[in-house]
């Protein structure tokens, strides 16, 4: 469809917008394809606190985004009606487009996982209406997805407590910021501010008529050259530059392709033209750590005398106007803001991420292992530095996506499964072991027939990585179905989607320890037991399902038996990452396993420890269990 044909489409809802010049639009340049966006901005509202800001923000990102060669329809301060055929519209003109764009301006809320952009005439008086008196985020991902191959949507809207203050965009207390979002195959979904922090309407101190996260998307959107990850690096810096840390822009992606809005070398005076985009915004300020930061991104402005005569002028008058009493109380608020201020950054990384999907339960076979279906998000690889205690294997923590759904054994392989395999293969199976003293010396070998539980449901033990590999593949050949080992990602996002980034005293405090995990308690005889209660079993290894399942319905997933994973192991989250999404099951000197023993301390516990042996390495504390691909 065609620009002329697309505005006849909308002559009649273009009515009830407030008026805005049309933009000259500059023509796409060859390989970049045709370039579709819809830009809302809603400030006038009329029972919530009104946006200065949002129509403003609107247009300049229109403006922007038509000198960079994009199909450009403007809506201001639509209401819900308004904003449904503005949609309705926006899907007709993407027919045809390689890129769709969407940006918004305004209040948004989220509730029961949803976000909700907010019309000029919601009354948000209960949360159990908003999807009728809201537009839902999906239908705008949806529309974009269905439409083009790239789609990209900006969100200069809120992430936390909506209206208690006009100068922020964000959302009612009952439904605390926007939630995080699901999004298909090449799509960039970008926030104005991280989970839990608040998007600013402006910067106080700067006499300026567009939010700072505005600001800085259309000082570099369409930046020749720039792929879209380059431009929101940048983004996020000159954000973090005008909020003074305050406000730390966020990004959902899962693009697939390099996407440049541009093509071409950088612009001619590009860096005069920032050094002079900036100086406007901070001229009118009255504090001195505006200018100081206009001088450390402009170092060589022809501002920046100016700028360092305005400090010494301000940090003058600040200082004549201050008493001891007063300089004592500014250092102890300097010190309390900059812990906010790394506080603020570390959650910006370690923010929780959306909870899992348990999609039901399986079985192959009669005497398969019964499956849990799980879709998987996102989560922290490795201790962050929020927890004091962890192995150096376990830094720095590294945020990781589970690619793909998979399934997992609820138990670990029983001593029956594995008997059955031996009996049917013929499988070599050594009967030495390491087998754990009960006391504090080193486990000795001995004899896994003598020294070990034989009973059918418990955990089978004994077994090397070898061992457990060639089980899978038995398995596998049994049911026509992928059976495997657990990736190390796979098994520490099982430990911890349902109590993210905690320590595993905060996970325990209040429950009974020995009730849902077999580790060393008062029933052992090693000194490092835990003595603050005893397993109602004893000591040694429990039946498979012998203890309470945690929020997946798997049992022992912590505890009980050391369990093997396919990967080799590495000394680093990093590479461990990099082997767990490349496999290498070739020779590997040492392979890692996961999740502790009975004969193990409560400190093992922790979601994120590493451990690991030869093999070929076999003991009466390690075991393994199954996973299947979908």
């Amino acid at each position: 469809m065609t620009r002329v044909g697309f505005l006849t489409v909308f002559v009649v809802v273009m009515a009830l917008f407030v008026a805005t010049p049309p933009f000259a639009q500059t023509e796409p340049a060859a390989g970049e394809g045709r370039k579709v966006a819809l830009v809302v901005g809603n400030g006038a509202y009329t029972d919530i606190p009104p946006l200065q800001n949002a129509p403003n923000d609107a247009r300049l990102i229109a403006e922007r985004l038509t000198a960079i060669g994009f199909e450009v329809t403007l809506a201001i301060d639509l209401d819900r009606r308004q904003f449904v055929r503005t949609l309705s519209g926006f899907r007709k003109a993407l027919d045809g487009a390689t890129t769709g764009l969407f940006f918004y301006a305004g209040h948004g809320v989220q509730a029961d996982g949803s976000n909700y952009l907010i019309p000029t005439d919601a009354t948000l008086d209960a949360v159990e209406f908003l999807s009728l008196e809201a537009i839902d985020l999906d239908q705008v991902t949806e529309t974009l997805n269905e439409t083009t191959k790239t789609a990209l949507i900006f969100l200069d809207a809120c992430r936390n407590n909506p209206f208690e203050n006009g100068d922020t965009r964000s959302a009612t207390s009952a439904t605390r910021g926007l939630a995080r979002v699901s999004a298909e195959s090449n799509t960039l979904i970008s926030f104005a501010a991280a989970p839990g922090n608040v998007a600013l309407d402006r910067v106080d101190g700067v006499s300026n008529t567009n939010s700072p996260f505005t600001t800085a998307l259309s000082r570099h959107l369409g930046t020749p050259g720039d792929t879209i990850s380059r431009t929101m690096i940048k983004v996020r810096r000159d954000v973090l530059d005008m909020t003074e840390g305050k406000q730390v822009p966020w990004e959902h992606s899962s693009l697939v392709d390099e996407v440049t809005l541009r093509q071409g070398a950088p612009e001619d005076g590009a860096q005069t033209n920032q050094d002079e985009d900036d100086w406007e915004l901070v001229l009118g300020s009255t504090d001195a750590a505006v200018f100081e930061r206009f001088i450390t991104r402009n170092p060589n402005s022809r501002f920046v005398p100016e700028a360092r005569e305005k400090i010494a002028a301000l940090r003058a008058a600040e200082e004549a106007a201050r008493t001891d009493e007063e300089r004592a109380a500014l250092a102890a608020e300097a010190a309390r803001k900059a812990e906010e201020d790394r506080q603020l950054a570390l959650a910006a990384f370690f923010a929780p991420p959306a909870p899992p999907e348990v999609r039901g339960t399986f079985q192959d076979c009669k005497t398969c292992p019964e499956m849990v279906d799980i879709k998987g998000t996102e989560f922290l690889f490795g201790t962050p530095d929020t927890i004091k205690r962890a192995q150096a294997d376990e830094r720095p923590a590294r945020r990781v996506a589970l690619a793909a759904p998979f399934a997992v054994a609820m138990t670990e392989t029983t001593r029956g499964d594995f008997d059955r395999f031996v009996k049917e293969t013929g499988y070599d199976w050594p009967d030495a072991c390491m087998i754990t003293a009960q006391d504090d010396t080193l486990p000795i070998m001995g004899s896994r027939k003598s020294s070990v539980a034989k009973a059918a449901d418990a955990p089978v033990v004994c077994v090397s990585w070898n061992d457990a590999k060639a089980y899978t593949e038995w398995l596998s050949a049994k049911t026509g179905k992928s059976y495997r080992l657990l990736s190390e990602l796979e098994f520490e996002y099982l430990a911890e989607a349902f109590h993210f980034n905690t320590d595993i005293d905060a996970i325990l405090e209040g429950s009974g320890v020995c009730d849902v995990v077999n580790i060393a308690d008062l029933s052992s005889p090693f000194s490092w037991r835990n003595f603050s209660c005893t397993d109602a079993l004893g000591a040694g290894v429990f039946p498979a399902a012998s203890m309470q399942p945690d929020a997946f319905g798997l049992h022992h997933l912590l505890g009980n038996v050391w369990e093997w994973t396919q990967d080799c192991y590495a000394d680093t989250p990093e590479v461990a990452e990099q082997r767990a999404i490349a496999p290498q099951d070739g020779t590997c000197e040492r392979r890692s396993m996961r999740g502790s023993s009975w004969a193990d301390p409560l400190s093992a516990l922790r979601t994120s420890n590493r451990n690991w042996d030869h093999p070929d390495y076999r003991a009466d504390t390690v075991g393994f269990r199954v996973a299947r691909e979908p």
